[in-house]
């Protein structure tokens, strides 16, 4: 795809100029003249030469096929004027022929295009084939030797022709014979009629190197190539092959057989999903200006030495990505980079071409020290952001790939792309984790009013006992009314404190009902077929916070009517208060006389009476917190079957990942083995030394964190016991206070673990 455009930058441009090295090309590799159905088949398709080639060529182009080599049995005379129907086209002609060996096996043999036919014609008498018109006679050598010949001495290619039929290595072969054959070093390629899973087993264990007597150094590599009798005998996914190379020819065809997992795709695989591609990269400035490179669709790799600009490379493209660097060492390379090799004021240039939800290329510019520019292909600057059209890129310097290592989180987040998520479980584990956090805070509240309440409560001894020695001066008596004025005054205050947390209770939910509907608006549904439709929640929403507004407002009434009747209540009371209050100071006069504090009497009851509510709040705040309790176990359950859930969705992306890398690089998950977050919290809530009883945690392979908290609950003696930690560390750990074992560690995740083998 040529996508040059004037407005993209000079620099892309000469990038797009420049080479981009391999692609993938449509390959039929047994294409043959118009003559071999009558010649093989005694067959008549109708067509003069001229006719047979042009509709071939069309086909070819119609079918997008980009490359054909003339193979005809022992002969090579039809393919100048193959050639020659090709020149106005973009279709590249390899010339060859098909031999049958002595043994009576097929092979193709295929040469660089500009091969003449009489050096063919000499080859082919080089191996017994004297005439030079079409026929069925075998050669003279044997299998071993034409591959040797080909390949070795005459600079092509062979792939052992239909070896599953009449004729193929694999039938025309028996025994020890076959088996040479099959393993012969200079084999690389077979054709077979379809797919390798279409094959009969003992075929199919053969061709996959799993039987251990035709066992091969090296995979064979896999084709399909069926004979081409007419133009179109092409549609069938049997003639042709998709085969990567930087450019048609032997040596792209050799590089693709010796590796055929990434260069050979047949038409009746899968094929890969469409990805976004980075396009093209170019400096203007610093240490790389003017420099331009043309990116490949596939595999990209930087070689050279140090200092040649490899990481330069790297940084840039993190950098016009926006993208962040991993670790703290990373990111001072980085800075170092950007600042001293890419420098200020040099412009960062990346074309990308994006497939989904439409094919459409973006233009990425970034200037240091200045934030990243996104165009489309008219020039127009969009209202993107690189990770809106580049969501999944992920980039990592050698330095980082050493650092992951040390970070298991990291490596669990390679595994991301491969797990099949379930946006049920996220939600769960949002939920759950958000009435977590709420029970903790609630707990942990109770737990402060709780030991506040008990402190008070804890005084009313000392006063009490201070308030008997003045009932046994006769106080109680004397100063009777004045005691029941005490009582009278907290049943007021009482009242007010319930009055006040209805109010508080009315905010909240005041807060509550004030309903977002921006996201059934008509500027968000305009685009919406069932607009209509959907805009009717609109109103429903809006009728909906009507109502409560007035549910609030005759909430907000009868509120004011209590707290006026309270007070109309208090100023009757005030009354009679006063009454009392002017008989106390007389009474208060008399008892200075006899030296007794009749005032501090009074002050004692009226803290007694302030305190002896605190009883039942107490009470009622244990019946909460028990019931919290309840509910926070149950909710810690579900907590830990989510986790079990998300460990098997990544236990299942690892078996994944083992399969397709062939055990290349083993990838073994471990549950709740990334134990970081407990450790942080524990020297945070916890300090001091701490590292023998974390070093203890961290041997213990089947750490349950349920577990770990019911026993730091326990006490200090059975967490030495259970998870062997010094005395002094257990007793810290479990006199740190009920808030620590309340705190919900999110990230006890899976732990990833890499293990290589070069294969």
């Amino acid at each position: 795809m040529n996508i040059m455009n004037k407005t993209w930058p000079d620099g892309i441009n000469k990038a797009l100029s420049l080479p981009a090295g391999a692609k993938y090309f449509r390959c039929a590799l047994q294409v043959n003249p118009f003559r071999y159905l009558e010649n093989n088949r005694g067959e008549d398709h109708g067509l003069g030469e001229k006719e047979y080639n042009s509709q071939l060529i069309r086909k070819c182009e119609e079918l997008q096929i980009k490359v054909i080599a003339v193979t005809d049995h022992n002969h090579v005379g039809a393919i100048d004027e193959i050639r020659k129907k090709a020149e106005s086209s973009d279709i590249i002609i390899l010339p060859g022929f098909e031999v049958s060996s002595a043994e009576g096996v097929h092979i193709l043999c295929i040469f660089n295009e500009n091969k003449k036919i009489d050096v063919l014609e000499r080859y082919l008498g080089d191996l017994g084939i004297h005439t030079t018109s079409p026929s069925t006679k075998n050669s003279t050598e044997p299998f071993s030797k034409i591959l040797h010949k080909v390949q070795t001495e005459w600079d092509g290619i062979c792939v052992a022709a239909h070896i599953t039929n009449n004729g193929g290595l694999l039938r025309i072969l028996t025994g020890e014979a076959r088996i040479n054959a099959w393993k012969d070093s200079n084999l690389y390629a077979v054709q077979i009629p379809g797919s390798i899973d279409d094959l009969k087993q003992a075929d199919r264990q053969i061709i996959l190197n799993k039987n251990i007597d035709y066992k091969r150094t090296r995979k064979i590599a896999v084709v399909n190539a069926s004979d081409v009798g007419i133009p179109e005998d092409l549609e069938s996914v049997q003639t042709s092959t998709y085969i990567k190379m930087s450019f048609p020819g032997v040596e792209g065809l050799r590089q693709a057989f010796l590796d055929p997992d990434s260069r050979i795709r047949l038409l009746s695989e899968k094929v890969p999903p469409e990805h976004t591609e980075f396009i093209a990269l170019n400096w203007e400035g610093g240490f790389l200006d003017r420099a331009a490179i043309h990116l490949n669709g596939n595999l990209n790799v930087l070689i050279g030495g140090r200092g040649t600009g490899k990481s330069t490379i790297i940084e840039s493209l993190r950098y016009v990505l926006d993208l962040e660097q991993f670790g703290e060492e990373v990111k001072k390379v980085s800075s170092g980079i950007l600042k001293e090799v890419i420098r200020s004021g040099t412009k960062i240039s990346l074309l990308i071409r994006s497939h989904h939800p439409s094919l459409k290329e973006y233009l990425i510019e970034r200037t240091y020290p200045n934030p990243p520019v996104i165009k489309d292909s008219e020039g127009n600057v969009l209202s993107l952001s690189p990770n809106d059209i580049c969501r999944y890129v992920e980039i990592y310097g050698q330095h980082e790939i050493g650092e992951l290592t040390r970070f298991p989180t990291k490596l669990v987040g390679l595994l991301e792309r491969f797990i099949d998520h379930d946006p049920q479980l996220n939600q769960e584990k949002m939920r759950t984790l958000k009435e977590l956090t709420l029970t903790r805070r609630k707990l942990i509240d109770i737990g402060k009013e709780l030991i506040e309440i008990s402190e008070n409560i804890n005084r009313l001894p000392a006063l009490e006992e201070t308030l008997n020695r003045f009932k046994e001066a006769g106080l109680e008596e004397r100063l009777k009314d004045q005691s029941l004025l005490v009582k009278e005054e907290q049943v007021l205050a009482t009242a007010s404190s319930r009055l006040f947390q209805i109010e508080e209770g009315l905010d909240s939910f005041r807060m509550a009902i004030e309903i977002d509907r921006a996201f059934v608006s008509e500027v968000s549904l305009k685009d919406l077929p069932g607009r209509e439709t959907l805009q009717r929640i609109d109103s429903i929403l809006a009728l909906l916070e009507t109502n409560l507004k007035k549910v609030i407002r005759e909430i907000e009434e009868y509120l004011n009517i209590a707290e006026a009747d309270i007070e109309k209540i208090s100023q009757e009371w005030e009354k009679r208060r006063q009454k009392v209050q002017d008989e106390y100071e007389k009474l208060l006069r008399e008892l200075q006389k006899e030296a007794i504090d009749g005032e501090e009497f009074v002050r004692l009851r009226r803290q007694i009476e302030g305190l002896k509510p605190l009883k039942d709040r107490k009470e009622k705040l244990n019946k909460e917190k028990q019931a919290l309790i309840v509910r926070r176990r149950s909710l810690l359950i579900d907590w830990e079957d989510l986790k079990a859930r998300e460990f098997r969705a990544i236990e299942n992306a690892a078996n994944k990942v083992n399969r397709s890398l062939n055990k290349q690089v083993r990838v073994k998950v471990s549950f709740c083995g990334e134990r970081e977050p407990l450790f942080e919290m524990m020297r945070q809530k916890i300090g001091g030394r701490l590292s023998e009883a974390i070093e203890a945690l961290r041997r213990n392979v089947d750490l349950s964190l349920p577990v770990f908290v019911e026993t730091c609950r326990k006490g200090a003696v059975e967490l030495q016991n259970k998870f062997n930690i010094s005395p002094d560390q257990a007793r810290r750990i479990t006199g740190a206070g009920e808030e620590i074992f309340l705190e919900q560690v999110k990230n006890s995740t899976c732990r990833i673990l890499l293990t290589c083998s070069l294969m």
